[in-house]
């Protein structure tokens, strides 16, 4: 069992977002306790599923059904919220993201969050404004330092 926890999680390991591969740590740190843990996600009351992203894993499915029910279940949440999302907000989401550019995170600083984060303040101002200048360069309508910047732009 110790080893195919193992198998399993490294074999998917560079995919793992960064919360992901704490738990996966986490994991393979204390295979033994992962081992004995109750094998229901809550909702399943010793049903042979698990509540996983929103959408109930079988254990007769496996491993290769997980993709495409995230996908599908992604799907459905989307759907979900662009009905409850008014027409107006939705437009000019669309709009903001066409001609919008996001400078923190972006491929065009060219740096990892955690990258980012060790520079000095004055360092990030700097990086921040040359992305920002080329953006602009580039056409940008609107310039976004971070996603959070954008969803108060939408919601505001």
């Amino acid at each position: 069992m110790k080893n195919n926890i193992a198998v399993q999680i490294g074999s998917g390991y560079g995919d793992l977002r960064k919360s992901e591969k704490q738990a996966a740590d986490y994991i393979l740190n204390h295979v033994e306790e992962a081992a004995e843990l109750p094998k229901t996600g809550g909702a399943g009351h010793g049903r042979e599923s698990d509540l996983m992203y929103g959408y109930m894993l079988d254990r007769k499915e496996g491993l290769d059904a997980v993709p495409l029910n995230i996908t599908v279940t992604t799907e459905r949440m989307l759907e979900e919220t662009l009905k409850n999302l008014p027409l107006k907000t939705y437009r000019k989401a669309i709009d903001a993201l066409r001609s919008a550019g996001i400078v923190i995170g972006s491929s065009e600083m060219g740096l990892t969050e955690e990258e980012y984060n060790a520079l000095a303040p004055e360092e990030q101002k700097k990086r921040c404004s040359e992305v920002s200048d080329r953006f602009l360069a580039a056409g940008a309508d609107k310039i976004f330092y971070t996603m959070d910047d954008l969803g108060e732009f939408l919601l505001g």
